[in-house]
């Protein structure tokens, strides 16, 4: 799936927006993360900042802080 989009993206000059729950896959393919937590924006910026994040990884990946 991420080879299509990649293609896609390239062909057309577009950013795409992905909504996905697989952590590995968003790591691996979005430059840039923007991470909800019950409808509320909690963390946004560059994919590894991110997903670093106490706060995402409490709410998002259940770790403890």
């Amino acid at each position: 799936m991420a080879d299509t989009l990649r293609n896609v993206q390239a062909e057309r000059g577009t950013a795409i927006l992905l909504v996905e729950h697989d952590v590995e896959f968003v790591r691996t393919f979005v430059s840039r993360v923007f991470v909800l937590d019950f409808g509320t924006l909690i963390a946004s910026g560059p994919t590894a900042e991110v997903l670093a994040s106490d706060e995402v990884r409490l709410a998002y990946l259940g770790e403890t802080v």
